[in-house]
């Protein structure tokens, strides 16, 4: 029984304009995983966010990391 069996493969960044490519490869050279292939094969599909998705998680952690602790602000 594989211990990584996922229904999504999300890719982003630079990748994410490749992600046809990536399909046909990995549907073409089914990789295993645990002694075996992986069943169904997941879906593989570009991220919604785009390519700035590091930058906005970026921005939102630091966001939230001032609204939880507003003296940081304080010089």
């Amino acid at each position: 029984m594989p211990t990584l069996d996922p229904a999504v493969v999300v890719v982003g960044g630079y990748w994410s304009q490749f992600v046809g490519d990536i399909d046909t490869a990995y549907r073409s050279n089914r990789p295993t995983i645990g002694g075996g292939a992986l069943e169904p094969i997941p879906s593989i599909v570009a991220a919604r966010v785009g390519p700035d998705a590091g930058f906005l998680g970026a921005r939102r952690r630091a966001r939230d990391r001032l609204i939880a602790q507003p003296l940081l602000l304080a010089g």
